[in-house]
Parts: C-alpha cells; structure tokens; sequence
C-alpha cells in the first residue's frame, strides 16, 4: 500500500512555528518557540534542534533572536518562521494534499482520491501535520471532528503574520452571546484573509462560507444555506433559527440588490441561530447598509 511522505524534523519545526500566534510586541513570549519548547511540540530530542533550525535559519525560513519565556528566568534563543517560511508551509501542505492514499472514512476504506479531494468530498478538514507519515491507510474516522465544513466559496489561504489583536477580537465573538459579527476594512486590506485563516482555528464547529460576489443574488445565496443545511440534518430556516452550532461566513457584502438587503435585515433582527460573520468594505453604499 502507499505511504505518505513523512515529514522532515525541519520541516516539523517549521510547521510547528507556523502554528504559534502572539504579538511581536509582546516582551513575555512563548515557550513554544524557545529550544525546548520546540523539542516538547515536535518530539525530538532537545539536541536536535539547533541542527534543525540552523537548516531553516540557513535558507531564511526562520530568524533566531533572544528573549524571555513564559517560563524562563533569563533571556534565551528563540525562533521566528519569516514570511519565507509562512509560504513554504503552504507549499508543504500543497505538496501533502496532493498524496493519494487508502483512507478509512465511515468505516469504509477509500482508494484513489487526494486528500485535498477527500476533504471537498466529505467537507472535513485533515489535520496534514499530525500524520505521522507511516500509516497503511489513514484513519480519518478516528482524526475528524464532529464540524461540517463547506468553504468552496472561500479564498485560498494565504501567508498570515501579525493580526493577533483581530484573530482574538473574532474569538472573543465566538465565545460571546453576540450572534452578528462584522468585519470592515478598504479593499485589499485581508479582511476575507483574516477570517478564512481563523476558520482554519476551529473544531467541533458547522461552517459555511458563502462569497458573495459569486452568490450576489438571493436565490443563489438561499440555495448554498439549503445544501449546507441539508448537510448538517437540518432545514435552511432551522439553520438560520436555532443551529447555535453553525458558522457562517458572508464575504463581500458590498452593492447589494433591495431583496439582499432585506434579507440580512431580517437576520438582524432574529435573537438566536447560526453565528454570522459579514466582511464587506468601510466604503459600503449606504443603501446597501
């Protein structure tokens, strides 16, 4: 049978650094990113890595600097992934989509299909660098979470540094009684950015993104919520009313037709169901507001 190709331990490292989110400016920082914090995350022996990160440092994946730790008394060597390093991430999980191998899905092994088609398949998400690389086939049964995830309409992710103070303002959304979050900012800012990589932050979570430049008219948008509902055992109405369980992302509200208009008026207006979040530009027509 076929075998992923397992991970490098740079590439390991370099995955794991992409995953740590904190400020720069912070002057307490994380020990996930100090020498043994690196070796905790990653299994390896804490010798082993600085023979790791000077492969990264040495090609511009990572820069090292010094400072303190959450758990450290003196300042000690710590390590940043570069942009560099963010796009070769993608690159790696480019490179692991593409593998086809036997999946178990449903208690049925499945042959033939990339992982990347295997997630549109079934809308699940793959957790690609917690595979260890030497399974006969994956047991995505045991892996998968309980969340539907439909995000064809959403953009590609992209290279995300430095939005730490808006990922936690959309987290601190989730965890609150607010039901409408909207996220504004001129065009080519990363506001569609911003909350497709926080979706990739979630579990346990039904998520529907639906762009709204491909699904400008109400018809077209009702059609998408009524195939995700049906997806997660529910109706549309049921979705929009009383799945507190539900995510849905409206990309691009921007000029709107009346019926469009009066449809996120309703939404408005409701007290309880699917938790919305809207980007759109600070430079919305009024008569779209």
């Amino acid at each position: 049978m076929a075998r992923m190709k397992p991970l490098s331990i740079p590439e390991k490292v370099l995955v794991h650094l992409s995953k740590i989110r904190f400020d720069a400016d912070e002057e307490i920082l994380p020990d996930e990113i100090s020498q043994s914090g690196i070796a905790e995350n990653v299994g390896i022996s804490r010798t082993h890595v600085p023979r790791a990160v000077k492969e990264l440092i040495k090609v511009e994946l990572v820069s090292e600097g010094k400072g303190y730790t959450r758990s450290g008394k003196k300042r000690m060597k710590i390590y940043l992934i570069t942009p560099k390093g963010m796009a070769k991430v993608r690159e790696i999980e480019e490179r692991l989509m593409g593998q086809i191998m036997p999946v178990k899905i449903q208690n049925t092994i499945v042959q033939g299909m990339t992982l990347g088609q295997i997630e549109k398949a079934f809308h699940r998400k793959i957790d690609l660098f917690g595979l260890a690389g030497d399974e006969e086939f994956l047991d995505l049964d045991s892996q998968w979470s309980s969340g539907i995830v439909d995000l064809a309409d959403s953009p590609k992710p992209s290279d995300f540094l430095d939005r730490e103070d808006e990922l936690e303002q959309i987290k601190h959304f989730l965890k609150s009684r607010a039901r409408i979050l909207v996220v504004y900012g001129a065009r080519g800012m990363g506001t569609s950015s911003l909350v497709r990589y926080f979706t990739d932050l979630l579990s346990d979570v039904n998520i529907l993104w639906i762009s709204m430049a491909r699904n400008h008219m109400l018809k077209a948008m009702e059609k998408r919520l009524e195939t995700f509902a049906g997806m997660v055992g529910a109706s549309a109405q049921q979705l929009l009313e009383s799945r507190s369980d539900a995510l849905i992302v409206f990309d691009g509200y921007f000029d709107v037709e009346e019926e469009v208009v009066e449809f996120f008026s309703d939404l408005v207006e409701r007290q309880e169901g699917a938790r919305l979040i809207i980007t759109c530009r600070d430079s919305t027509p009024s008569y779209s507001r």
